[in-house]
């Protein structure tokens, strides 16, 4: 009934069938969710240790949005091209998730 729900399930079919490339319900390929698989990625390698139980994308589009600001606030300060690069893979991360 709930996203978040179908999202952990994709997860633990990950984990089950050892397939990485194509996310899955109930066996066959998950075409309900049409968001990159980033973070269900995070969550079937958390899902082993600490059972992930929330598909929320919040916590983590947070965390990739701030440090891709503060790398790019680095380097408007700095002038470091490295911090301007380690921004712009946040974002992808970001842009993923």
């Amino acid at each position: 009934m709930w996203d978040e729900a179908r999202l952990a399930v994709n997860a633990t079919e990950i984990l089950q069938s050892g397939d990485w490339l194509i996310t899955r319900y109930d066996g066959q390929p998950d075409l309900w969710n049409t968001k990159p698989p980033l973070f269900i990625w995070l969550q079937a390698g958390f899902n082993g240790t600490h059972v992930a139980r929330f598909g929320d994308y919040d916590a983590v589009l947070t965390l990739a949005l701030t440090a891709t600001a503060l790398q790019w606030y680095r380097y408007a300060h700095d002038r470091q091209t490295k911090q301007l690069w380690r921004g712009a893979a946040w974002l992808g991360l970001a842009l993923l998730t």
